[in-house]
């Protein structure tokens, strides 16, 4: 059985508002998420997940996974990246640092280009207000910085996980795994899609088949989050224009053949919508496997 000691596996993943018209619940979805990283490591593969390190959250479990697991070959730093937008990274304290130091690497991502890293926006709170007083700014710079930690993410991984995730905007210009889905794509990556606990996977799985999400157009997100009018209007009048239906095209453009990830139609139709845990870890190792094994 060949080992994964040359793929580094970028994981995205929220919680799916769907879990409970399916018969499921948070506790299926995290176990999958548990099974999945734990086969890879135990493979000797690597993971990376963009996460804000809050107690609870899927950064934590894989972080207790290295503490917990006795890890073959490279140690536990070598083998889990936390990547962090320039705002979140700059609360990441020298308690929190110490803490993880012999478990996991954490990236702090730079903003883009044309915003400082010092720039005191970034510096602030979240609910909190810019150094003009100007919020509205504040949070289109931050959002800018969670793009752009999203972009070095697929840069600098080799393939990419995707179950679950809000449907429904939050923090960023888009909802997060709709984001990265698509910057997977651009990046060449190979991506697999676990659709079997609904969100956002299921509806990247749609538009990658062909369909016309709706809850992944510009009109239901605003519909959906109070608030989000205001930011999409400030990323407008600066020039990074909010674009659903782009994006939307642009996975319906690609299709399933852009996965690229070692899995044969039927495989991938079959990751597009089990529950099984068992079949998931199964298939995402078999196509991480067949990609290793191509490099060779």
């Amino acid at each position: 059985m060949s080992s994964l000691a040359d793929i580094r596996v970028a994981v995205s993943i929220s919680d799916s508002p769907d879990l409970a018209r399916r018969g499921l619940g948070l506790p299926h979805q995290r176990h999958a998420f548990v099974e999945i990283a734990r086969h890879v490591l135990a493979a000797g593969g690597s993971l990376a997940y963009g996460g804000d390190l809050r107690v609870g959250g899927y950064s934590r479990v894989l972080f207790d996974l290295v503490d917990t697991y006795d890890l073959p070959g490279r140690p536990g730093p070598e083998r889990v990246t936390d990547y962090l937008a320039w705002h979140l990274f700059l609360r990441f304290g020298v308690d929190e640092q110490a803490e993880l130091v012999d478990v996991a690497t954490v990236v702090g991502v730079p903003p883009p280009a044309d915003i400082s890293p010092d720039d005191p926006d970034l510096r602030d709170d979240p609910g909190a207000t810019g150094n003009g007083g100007d919020a509205l700014v504040a949070r289109w710079k931050r959002a800018r910085a969670l793009t752009a930690m999203r972009e070095r993410m697929a840069a600098e991984t080799d393939a990419r996980v995707m179950l679950g995730g809000a449907v429904v905007v939050g923090a960023g210009l888009y909802p997060g795994l709709l984001e990265e889905a698509v910057l997977t794509l651009r990046a060449g990556r190979p991506l697999f899609l676990l659709g079997g606990f609904g969100g956002c996977t299921e509806r990247v799985i749609e538009a990658l088949t062909g369909g016309r999400p709706r809850d992944l157009e510009l009109d239901s997100q605003l519909a959906a989050r109070p608030g989000y009018a205001e930011l999409v209007a400030q990323a407008a009048r600066v020039g990074t224009p909010v674009d659903y239906d782009g994006l939307l095209e642009e996975l319906r453009a690609a299709g399933p053949r852009a996965l690229a990830n070692g899995l044969d139609q039927a495989e991938n139709e079959a990751l597009f919508t089990t529950d099984d845990t068992d079949e998931m870890v199964a298939l995402v190792l078999c196509g991480l496997r067949r990609i290793s094994g191509n490099r060779g």
